[in-house]
């Protein structure tokens, strides 16, 4: 799924929102996912989605879309989407909640997209309660009984068992399945 970063003009505030949902919704209504607390923010304001609305892909090219459910205005680069119409987004559009000005004021109300690169995390878990869980967050990563290795295994009792390289994990960027978030690719000579 993608991710779409709302980065908050105004770094004193501290708003950035991260977007890892379709239908994200952003306003002053408990019931949004993001919330802003303003009597010039609609209860939602705005949505983000990531499909078209019967639920289908959106266009190739397009992945973020803002819908304005506001009565205020939501404005993208500067330009009014209108109620109920939607606008995509690229990289570097400026989403602004009430008209766009030059008073530091509504700087809170504004936000830069960013498309970050996806970052994975695994939980290599321990069955046995002698040694410790590992954790991988960069790749690819190597666990083995050669010294350059991410995990060296030195443990005397069982080095005899552990090849120079007995695994690699890695994240792969696209081709698996939604189900798929870690290749872990056996290189020992043991199994």
């Amino acid at each position: 799924m993608p991710v779409l970063l709302l980065m908050s003009l105004n770094k004193s505030l501290n708003n950035d929102i991260m977007i890892d949902r379709d239908n994200f919704t952003i306003g002053r209504s408990c019931g949004c996912q993001f919330l802003l607390d303003n009597a010039f923010v609609s209860k939602i304001h705005f949505r983000i989605r990531f499909s078209m609305p019967d639920g289908s892909q959106l266009p190739d090219g397009q992945a973020f879309f803002i819908d304005d459910l506001s009565r205020n205005g939501t404005f993208l680069n500067n330009e009014k989407i209108g109620n109920e119409s939607a606008k995509p987004i690229k990289p570097g559009d400026i989403i602004h909640i009430l008209r766009a000005c030059e008073d530091t004021q509504d700087k809170y109300f504004s936000f830069k997209a960013k498309f970050p690169p996806l970052k994975w995390g695994l939980l290599l878990r321990s069955l046995n309660p002698e040694y410790n869980d590992i954790e991988v967050n960069d790749e690819p990563f190597d666990l083995g009984s050669a010294t350059h290795c991410d995990v060296k295994i030195s443990d005397d009792r069982i080095k005899g068992f552990i090849s120079a390289h007995h695994f690699r994990v890695s994240f792969p960027a696209a081709g698996c399945s939604e189900e798929c978030i870690a290749v872990l690719e056996d290189l020992s000579t043991n199994g």
